[in-house]
């Protein structure tokens, strides 16, 4: 059986479902995923289980009588085809329960001649997955969300797979939403682009309740992750731009830096989007335009990131770290911080990486720093812990929360901008550290050689000799309630910070 600890690392584990390829793009496409966690569940029967379905750590389905398919899913006796492994089996009558139910609720919303019927079995299915991935809820199992959380996944992964089979390049993909990058060079193609990609989806059965919409068509985007990107949205009329800029690196920079990190930065995106409209499709003006990119480089961007640097230094400005970071502002120079977030950037626009790596080392030699010192290297100074599905009272919108990505004193909803309760926010961190400590009590000794688990209490030493050892030390624990520590001091959790404090004392 799957207990509440193993579904809690489920839980956890946002991060390897996202598809990220950071470059210089031209024009990409931006699209909405929604009721991607409903449309698994109604669409379980057509999920056909991975090779390593026989595997104890996860959950997996398997479909027998799938010429069925074209049935309507409320079909009681299609409920047999939904076998469970022996890690699932305890939750299958409460699966069938919520497939049911969504699925009257599907039919409620869309079949119903009473309006005040189909707006409350409508807001319902919005919320449904609110119900089910929040602790609080009463809806909420972990073994039951486990299940569901392997059936979204998959349904993900086959709708990935559906989009590059017709020839498209996944630059970002996630639960929510997938940018994409195409071969036009109009917006107005792309878009209807888009439009085709979407009609294709939906006449897919496996992806038919979901609703897929075109959010953003971007030209020139220049993506490092979600969260650091920089590009040219195009509206819907001609000629209707908007420079679009996200930078979480530059959190931790001053007011001063900050302004002069987005404009660099932005000026080069600005200015390939500029000469990109001035020339048309062929070859011989993509090598143009890369040319004058390196001419930009050279003779503009150079001189600015030098005088920057040197206004810096001048200064002694000092960053303002994260709440969770590990290393204090005082050992920081803050002129050879800028100069490597700026070169890191623009390195992902792999034309010109070289002429860039020219650009860093003379400004490197400007503040006196040699070019492959230890302290030359990039490092990303932002620290994260995610707490996934914290929902927002206001609202209703359920997201994952990086609790150190905020620099202010509360935290804020993404969808609404209110303030999401704190008290909701510690108990599931209470939550989580005592069961991360049970998980470091109970568990296994490993062989540190042949890497076995110790079968009995009496044994020194492994079969092959080798000495047993904790598979999680001491360390590893320590490093997250510290993390936590710091986010409880910022933001005045008391309970949690009490009990933390407790711990690494103990």
């Amino acid at each position: 059986m799957l207990n509440a600890m193993n579904a809690e690392e489920i839980y956890l584990q946002n991060n390897k479902n996202r598809v990220n390829n950071p470059n210089m793009y031209g024009i990409c496409i931006e699209l909405n995923l929604m009721h991607l966690q409903v449309n698994a569940i109604i669409q379980s029967h057509l999920i056909v289980p991975d090779s390593d379905s026989d595997s104890k750590n996860k959950v997996t389905f398997k479909t027998i009588n799938n010429q069925h398919d074209d049935d309507d899913n409320s079909n009681p006796k299609q409920e047999n085809d939904l076998i469970a492994t022996t890690n699932v089996q305890t939750c299958a009558p409460a699966f069938k329960c919520i497939k049911q139910l969504i699925n009257q609720l599907f039919a409620d919303a869309y079949t119903s001649n009473n309006d005040h019927v189909c707006k409350v079995a409508d807001h319902l299915l919005s919320d449904m997955p609110r119900f089910i991935s929040t602790p609080l809820s009463k809806l909420y199992d972990p073994c039951l969300y486990a299940a569901i959380h392997e059936l979204q996944t998959r349904i993900y992964f086959q709708l990935l797979a559906c989009i590059k089979k017709m020839n498209h390049k996944i630059i970002y993909g996630d639960f929510n939403k997938v940018i994409l990058s195409t071969d036009h060079t109009c917006p107005e193609h792309a878009r209807a682009q888009a439009h085709h990609l979407i009609n294709h989806l939906s006449k897919n059965k496996m992806f038919q309740w979901m609703n897929i919409e075109l959010d953003k068509v971007w030209d020139r985007l220049l993506w490092v992750d979600d969260r650091n990107h920089c590009g040219i949205i195009c509206g819907q009329s001609a000629g209707e731009i908007t420079l679009h800029r996200e930078w979480d690196l530059m959190r931790f920079m001053p007011h001063e830096i900050q302004s002069s990190f987005a404009t660099i930065v932005g000026d080069y995106v600005a200015m390939l989007y500029t000469k990109k409209s001035a020339s048309s499709s062929s070859d011989h003006d993509s090598d143009r335009i890369t040319l004058l990119a390196k001419k930009f480089i050279r003779e503009n961007l150079t001189q600015r990131l030098l005088q920057s640097a040197s206004i810096i230094q001048k200064n002694k400005q000092v960053f303002k770290m994260d709440t969770g970071s590990m290393v204090s502002a005082d050992h920081l120079d803050a002129a050879l911080e800028f100069v490597k977030i700026v070169c890191h950037v623009l390195c992902f626009d792999f034309q010109i990486r070289d002429d860039v790596q020219i650009m860093k080392s003379n400004a490197l030699k400007l503040i006196n720093v040699k070019d492959f010192s230890r302290g030359a290297q990039f490092r990303d100074l932002r620290t994260s812990f995610v707490l996934p599905a914290v929902t927002c009272n206001f609202c209703g919108t359920c997201r994952d929360l990086d609790l150190c990505r905020v620099v202010d004193s509360d935290w804020k909803c993404e969808n609404c901008n209110q303030s999401i309760d704190v008290h909701q926010i510690e108990g599931r961190l209470l939550d989580y550290v005592h069961k991360k400590m049970i998980g470091y009590q109970v568990q296994d000794l490993h062989c540190v050689k042949c890497g076995s688990v110790c079968a009995d209490n009496m044994s020194s030493r492994c079969e092959c000799s080798g000495e047993w050892a904790c598979k999680q030390t001491p360390a590893q624990s320590q490093q997250n309630l510290i993390l936590l520590k710091k986010i409880s001091a910022r933001h005045g959790l008391a309970r949690l910070s009490e009990t933390l404090q407790w711990m690494l004392n103990v």
